[in-house]
């Protein structure tokens, strides 16, 4: 259902000046750049699960392309505009270059980025709020230590990750603190999804 509020207008002007798209739900084109396959039971299966839905409520035209690697991504979104696509979603921090360069080179077209925080007259950018259960997660955990250490295995050290990592932390601190303890979170980043 978050698709269907942000292509029902929570985005903000657009190229026209207006709150409104430059077309109407009867030649909706939906593109996705998936980082992952659309069945990984996760992120890329949670934004398909979304996508098909908003194909469905509007009638829409959905192409998508799964395990897209970061370098691909501009050839992707370029192959789905091609395709028809008028809206096309990039639902990986690893795109943010690529959904740039996409609103730059399509400025007709709408491109919606996920985790990053850019603009432009045709990309606009969302994200769930991922610190508000984190920082949950960080209050149970340090109610379940026996040790006092907590450990967090995140992706990557950017914002995104880094966010989550210190939602966590608070959270952990916070119930450490209210039982009168101490609680240490320790970081390991992969470099991978």
């Amino acid at each position: 259902m978050t698709l269907l509020l942000l292509l029902a207008g929570c985005v903000g002007p657009w190229p026209d000046g207006q709150y409104s798209l430059a077309f109407t739900p009867d030649d909706l084109h939906l593109g996705f750049v998936h980082p992952s396959p659309v069945d990984d039971g996760g992120w890329a299966a949670t934004h398909h699960e979304g996508a098909l839905a908003a194909a469905e409520h509007f009638g829409a035209t959905l192409d998508y392309r799964p395990l897209v690697a970061n370098i691909d991504a501009g050839s992707t979104i370029d192959e789905l505009i091609e395709l028809g696509a008028n809206v096309v979603y990039t639902p990986s921090s690893g795109y943010i270059q690529a959904s740039l360069d996409g609103a730059a080179n399509h400025p007709d077209e709408y491109i919606f980025s996920c985790c990053g925080q850019v603009t432009a007259e045709n990309l606009k950018s969302y994200f769930a709020r991922m610190y508000q259960p984190l920082y949950l997660a960080g209050y149970a955990a340090a109610g379940q230590t026996c040790t006092g250490t907590l450990g967090v295995v995140s992706a990557f050290p950017d914002a995104e990750f880094i966010r989550h990592a210190n939602a966590f932390t608070l959270g952990a601190q916070k119930r450490a603190a209210e039982d009168g303890r101490q609680v240490q979170v320790r970081i390991e980043y992969i470099y991978a999804y």
